[in-house]
């Protein structure tokens, strides 16, 4: 079916169900109100206790302590599924999560916004089978340290997704957890310094949080080869394309050019800590491919609206976030009433 490019859904029917049971990993994201200490994020395996208790009621195993710690606080939590296998889907579950009196590990989740967008940006991967002893080995402590290793960078170099979590400051507001991808968009430019690309999509949470506090948590997962999680906790900054710098910044990546109309900004991140462990809990999948559909979309859209087409989406679109903080600035373009009806829902701002 075609998908548009975001809706919200009323609830978790039986057809979204059977899809959420196909899906290999979940991920979860959490916030503390204080916007000096990091967003959470936590990769599980979904076959290992993810189910769906009711039309908007869903449950995990397998929280950790900053998951707990958070939700304890103030209880906003966002679940994300992302098809690595079959079309390119993201589905967003955000709530209310809570820890289930007797069994700490796990989270029980009323949800209260649901939403579908287009998973243009990740990659497929073949499931490869499940690791011995994955749901019940007791993990590893990661290895902390300040900065990123040449080790470390070389194999961040290699892997074809990112996550991106962030959350407005205070208890309330949206946690936003997102899968960024395509090839060369990423990049380590330090030891202490990371930069990506951030590419036309459907909402635009990551930059609105950012000019809110700044604090932002990267994660990059190996599923084939040596299991592995790096995540990085830091500042980020959003370079938008009338910023002084931004062109001498976007010449550091060496993207396709059909990407360069999809371009919206560059996020800049300055890290604070660096967690690495062994990701043993995760199944094994090897990477098939990219996938080109945001290529071949924002170029049908250019072909039927003109050179200016996905500047007026982000326009009409990305101004704000779901919490009304604000967006991108306007590139400028001139978008009719007529346009702006045509393309804007609320489903869109994911």
């Amino acid at each position: 079916m075609p998908w548009e490019v975001g809706d919200l859904l009323p609830e978790i029917d039986a057809k979204l169900r059977a899809w959420l049971d196909r899906q290999r990993v979940l991920f979860a994201a959490t916030a503390p109100n204080d916007p000096s200490r990091p967003v959470s994020i936590a990769a599980h395996a979904a076959d290992a206790g993810f189910s769906v208790l009711g039309p908007l009621t869903v449950a995990y195993s397998g929280a950790d302590e900053a998951t707990a710690a958070n939700l304890s606080e103030n209880e906003r939590i966002v679940v994300t599924f992302a098809a690595f296998e079959g079309g390119p889907r993201i589905v967003r579950l955000h709530g209310s999560g809570r820890l289930v009196d007797g069994a700490r590990s796990i989270v029980e989740i009323q949800v209260t916004r649901a939403s579908e967008s287009c998973g243009f940006v990740v990659p497929v991967m073949e499931y490869a089978g499940e690791r011995d002893g994955n749901h019940t080995r007791a993990r590893p402590a990661p290895a902390v340290s300040r900065s990123l290793s040449d080790e470390q960078r070389a194999w961040v170099a290699r892997q074809h997704l990112f996550f991106v979590a962030t959350a407005p400051t205070g208890g309330a507001g949206h946690v936003n957890l997102s899968p960024k991808g395509a090839a060369d968009t990423f990049k380590v430019l330090e030891r202490a310094k990371l930069a990506y690309v951030d590419l036309f999509g459907s909402g635009i949470e990551t930059v609105a949080h950012l000019k809110e506090n700044g604090r932002v948590t990267v994660m990059l997962c190996s599923f084939d080869g040596s299991p592995r999680i790096i995540r990085a906790d830091g500042r980020g900054a959003v370079i938008e394309q009338g910023d002084p710098g931004y062109r001498r910044l976007r010449d550091e990546f060496d993207l396709p050019e059909r990407a360069a109309v999809t371009e919206r900004s560059i996020v800049i991140v300055d890290l604070d800590r660096v967690s690495d462990e062994r990701a043993a809990h995760l199944p094994a999948m090897t990477f098939a491919r990219e996938r080109d559909q945001l290529f071949r979309y924002a170029a049908g859209e250019i072909r039927k609206g003109g050179p200016t087409a996905i500047r007026d989406y982000c326009d009409v679109n990305n101004a704000e976030s779901i919490d009304k903080l604000a967006g991108l600035r306007p590139f400028g373009a001139r978008v009719t009433d007529a346009q702006r009806r045509a393309r804007a829902h609320e489903g869109r701002k994911l």
